[in-house]
């Protein structure tokens, strides 16, 4: 398997930048949901709305607060897209460093 150049990455991030512009654009004509549910995100992801209470939390936007006060815990579907965006490592080592803030300030409490 052969690495990628530099120049070959900031092309294919260039093409996403794109395709994300398209996909706006597409939704926005079909007038789609703009807003998704855990079990919207579940079914994107791949894993189980229970697997998304739980562990792996680190999907879901704003590590699973919502978007909305009141009701159904949702997000909007442009707010998804770009934490989706974000490469799942790096969003599981922000959620760790997420715990942890929340750990220290309980703790200060």
């Amino acid at each position: 398997m052969e690495i990628a150049s530099k120049q070959d990455f900031d092309a294919l991030q260039e093409q996403v930048v794109e395709l994300k512009n398209i996909i706006n654009v597409m939704l926005n004509r079909i007038d789609a949901p703009k807003v998704v549910k855990v079990e919207d995100i579940a079914k994107m992801e791949g894993v189980s709305k229970s697997q998304l209470n739980g562990k792996e939390q680190y999907l879901l936007p704003r590590f699973g607060v919502s978007a909305y006060p009141v009701g159904v815990r949702r997000w909007d579907l442009q707010e998804y897209l770009e934490w989706r965006s974000i490469n799942p490592e790096i969003r599981y080592q922000m959620w760790k460093e997420h715990l942890e803030q929340v750990r220290l300030r309980n703790i200060s409490a």
